[in-house]
């Protein structure tokens, strides 16, 4: 058995350096929704909702992507009022789990407290849900949970620890779902999630044991080091900037026998409400594709990265785990936004790509002291700037009056 933890990777047998990443798109909606004044039960909401879902889908269908819809009971009890789901087979829902580049999952928050988030159902009630809707059982994914038992509100239902003997509903008390695929262990408000690619059984309910490997245990799916979000008004070349750095960065890795990255990139039902979200999929999608065609990333839905991972991997004991602490990749999407620059990759070695929201601007790189080392003027949004003459280093690099580290290896 091989091990892979924090930075890099464990190995005692190396190999050529081609990790392929196995990637897909997921989505959540959520119960808070309703106060966003988004109400899945309204026909209109729902209907509108439904169209960019389809376009998506098409896109999805186009480039054989892959994409796990993980919904909350405010939306399968959407489909159920206003699409027939209890008897329709072209219900939205079913329409998209019958599609084999999709997968329909549970996502839940139970709240049992009074109020407009009041929420009677968990896991398992809307695993039962989204049966009622035709959909073929059983639901096998989790799509997301609170991983700390500090977290928990409800601990009989949160505890996922548990879940691998099956979870009884809290509404439907006599349904229980045992599923079999862990993903997203998250903290509310996703202030401190378990940030790592790869798969493993975790081993414990905090921040230190979560990361070991129980081979009794549920299987996890690693979602990787950001939550990379595809809104209607995501700079998409920016964030497949970052996320293709990313990408680069697995593939260079030392291989090893368990060596196998994961990550995913994630749309909010919220932005659904907007046709705009569809070109920026769309427009995401269509970039990956080009890492696929080197083979740099494969497609694949939770429940096929649990089958490619099993099929090498039977023993239990096997598992790889890199959490995210130190690693450096591309571009922030937060720092683009907020100091309307950014760069990548950094570390470098040879040349930087800056992107720029503002287009024209200079493009200054000093050395600690202040000493001005190199400037280039730019009119364009992307510009790539030769780095090689900088010895190595630390830098800091300036677009207008905004600073960044620059680490030059």
């Amino acid at each position: 058995m091989k091990k892979s933890l924090l930075l890099g990777c464990i190995i005692t047998t190396t190999m050529c350096a081609q990790n392929p990443v196995h990637f897909r798109i997921h989505s959540h909606n959520e119960i808070q929704d309703i106060q966003k004044g988004i109400d899945y039960t309204v026909a209109t909401t729902y209907n509108n909702i439904k169209t960019v879902v389809y376009r998506i889908r098409d896109t999805v269908q186009k480039y054989q992507a892959r994409w796990n819809m993980q919904v909350e009971s405010n939306l399968v009890r959407g489909c159920l009022l206003n699409d027939n789901a209890y008897s329709s087979a072209t219900d939205m829902l079913q329409s998209m789990d019958s599609h084999s580049l999709i997968e329909v999952d549970p996502h839940n928050h139970l709240n049992l407290a009074p109020g407009m988030n009041y929420n009677p159902y968990n896991y398992a009630d809307v695993a039962h849900l989204l049966d009622s809707s035709g959909l073929t059982p059983p639901r096998t994914n989790v799509g997301g949970y609170l991983y700390k038992n500090t977290d928990w509100t409800y601990p009989t239902t949160d505890d996922w620890t548990q879940w691998k003997n099956g979870l009884k509903g809290n509404t439907f008390t006599s349904y229980t779902w045992t599923p079999t695929t862990l993903w997203g262990g998250g903290t509310p408000g996703h202030v401190a999630d378990f940030n790592a690619f790869g798969v493993w059984r975790p081993a414990g309910t905090n921040s230190v044991t979560f990361g070991n490997n129980d081979p009794s245990g549920l299987i996890n799916i690693g979602n990787g080091c950001k939550k990379w979000s595809i809104e209607d008004t995501t700079n998409v070349t920016a964030l497949y900037n970052y996320v293709s750095s990313y990408i680069e960065w697995c593939y260079a890795q030392p291989t090893g026998t368990n060596t196998f990255y994961t990550a995913s990139a994630t749309m909010n039902f919220r932005g659904f409400l907007s046709v705009a979200i569809v070109d920026s999929v769309s427009k995401f999608i269509r970039s990956m594709d080009g890492l696929k065609k080197q083979n740099k990333i494969i497609w694949e839905n939770l429940s096929d990265t649990r089958a490619t991972w099993l099929t090498v991997h039977s023993n239990a004991n096997d598992y790889f785990v890199v959490q995210c602490t130190g690693i450096v990749l591309g571009i922030d999407q937060d720092k683009l936004n907020k100091k309307g620059f950014g760069f990548y990759p950094n570390p470098a070695s040879d040349e930087i790509t800056v992107l720029n929201q503002s287009g024209k601007n200079e493009i200054k790189i000093y050395d600690m002291p202040g000493n001005l080392l190199l400037s280039e003027s730019s009119e364009k949004n992307e510009t790539t700037v030769d780095i090689k003459r900088l010895p190595k280093g630390v830098y800091l690099i300036a677009v207008g009056s905004q600073y960044e580290r620059l680490i030059k290896e």
